[in-house]
């Protein structure tokens, strides 16, 4: 048995004042998820890519209002979904121009890992909290501090994928660019003291002794910006342009200035990948209710495949007269790795294992969750199991996304025998993943619509 880690779901973060996350078990039937008000409008209408060229100075509040984007976490350790919200509002005013107010309250209240005001969190819990079809709410309909969990309230927007990068301030600038801010992790205390300069609201922190306690989102940057203005001297100009949780009082109307040097910047950071208006008649089919722990190999092979076996609604369920249809795939991914996915109507038989045909081709580039569009919707029959393959294929043999108990992991998440299966294609040798791995499930969703 190998596997890898997500480091970056290991890590849990501490927050303002030392909290540390407590997670509990979880235990939630699939979710019905509205999405994709216009599937084919979706697909053809993403942001476009950032130029490669990229200019020495760009702020987005330069573009929007940023009075619409002032956010106050108060004396709560709720920095991790407020920087949640913010960059998914933000990503809905670039592509939709509508500027929205998400409620925090409603997150913590709903996140698939259980978290309160002061337990501290991170943003895969948020994206975990989007992808799961929870939310977001608008602000008006939770109000920050409410104890009302409103899980019946239908979001407006569905997020559909994200983007994870590393060590890379030209990408941060693209998806700043291309998705309208990204969110990092910085050391924070109320002090800050020979780290933040209060005249010049920059900030700079050179030392990984000092860990990361504090979500914020990068809204801009400037290649020219003094390093003259910290108080500790970094080696070079430039700094991205930072905005915090604590309203316009803190700062400069909220905003402040990190070095490009700062230890922890760029070292992991986050941005949402799509957004669409959210559709009733659609539904995303998963197991892994906590998202991707980490990648498994299966045989010490650079390809193996996953196999989650799922079942279609029934015809009570189903809107008279209308058929559901398979239309998209969702898959985690480390980046470059090769995906072929297939679809079977019926069960997986892990003794005689029949992966059905292929239906797409994809290369995900870049490590995150992508929904992947199915080159033509496949009707489902009522009732009925389903099965989708996906084989991976890379440089590396850690390439199946998996959820499952780990060591390290503070929180339990359990798996169902019977529907999900880790294997070989090429040598048909497939067993379930709870027996390769105890209470764990394949990574892997499906999307539909009634149509």
């Amino acid at each position: 048995m190998i596997h890898r880690v997500l480091p970056t779901v290991l890590t849990i973060l501490t927050l303002l004042h030392g909290s540390l996350v407590s997670y509990l078990p979880i235990d939630r039937n699939i979710q019905s998820m509205p999405n994709v008000t216009a599937w084919l409008s979706a697909y053809y209408n993403t942001l476009s890519d950032a130029e490669t060229d990229l200019p020495p100075y760009f702020n987005v509040y330069d573009e929007l209002p940023i009075e619409k984007f002032v956010r106050n976490q108060g004396s709560a350790n709720t920095c991790w979904a407020f920087a949640a919200d913010s960059l998914l509002e933000l990503y809905i005013a670039q592509k939709y121009d509508v500027y929205k107010d998400f409620s925090e309250s409603h997150l913590i209240h709903n996140s698939p890992i259980p978290l309160t005001y002061q337990s501290g969190g991170y943003f895969l819990a948020a994206v975990m909290y989007y992808l799961n079809g929870l939310g977001p709410v608008d602000e008006d309909l939770v109000p920050y501090d409410s104890t009302d969990d409103a899980l019946s309230i239908a979001p407006e927007f569905s997020v559909t994928g994200y983007i994870e990068g590393h060590d890379n301030q030209t990408q941060i600038k693209e998806l700043i660019l291309s998705k309208g801010a990204v969110v990092t992790s910085i050391h924070y205390t109320p002090s800050l003291e020979g780290l933040y300069n209060w005249d010049t609201h920059s900030y700079y922190n050179p030392t990984t002794k000092l860990p990361k306690t504090h979500d914020i989102i990068l809204v801009g940057w400037d290649d020219a910006y003094a390093k003259e203005n910290f108080i500790s001297q970094p080696s070079q100009n430039g700094a991205f342009i930072a905005q915090n949780s604590f309203g316009n009082g803190w700062g400069d109307d909220g905003i402040f200035y990190i070095s490009y040097d700062d230890v922890y910047v760029s070292d992991t950071y986050y941005a949402i990948d799509d957004v669409v208006y959210a559709d009733p008649s659609t539904r995303v089919y998963y197991y892994d209710e906590t998202g991707v722990t980490h990648f498994d190999a299966y045989n010490n092979k650079n390809a193996a495949t996953g196999v989650n076996v799922f079942e279609s609604k029934d015809k009570e369920n189903l809107t008279a007269g209308e058929t559901e249809y398979l239309y998209a795939v969702g898959l985690y991914s480390e980046g470059n790795v090769q995906a072929d996915i297939y679809f079977k109507q019926g069960t997986f038989d892990s003794e005689n294992p029949v992966l059905g045909s292929i239906k797409k081709t994809v290369t995900l580039d870049t490590a995150g969750y992508s929904q992947i569009f199915l080159d033509h919707a496949i009707p489902l029959v009522a009732g009925e199991p389903f099965t989708v393959s996906v084989v991976f294929s890379g440089s590396t043999p850690f390439l199946v996304p998996i959820e499952a108990p780990y060591p390290g992991i503070a929180y339990d998440v359990w798996g169902k025998t019977g529907v999900g299966y880790i294997g070989d294609a090429d040598s048909g040798d497939f067993v379930d993943i709870t027996r390769f791995r105890e209470n764990a499930s394949i990574a892997v969703r499906a999307y539909t619509f009634e149509r």
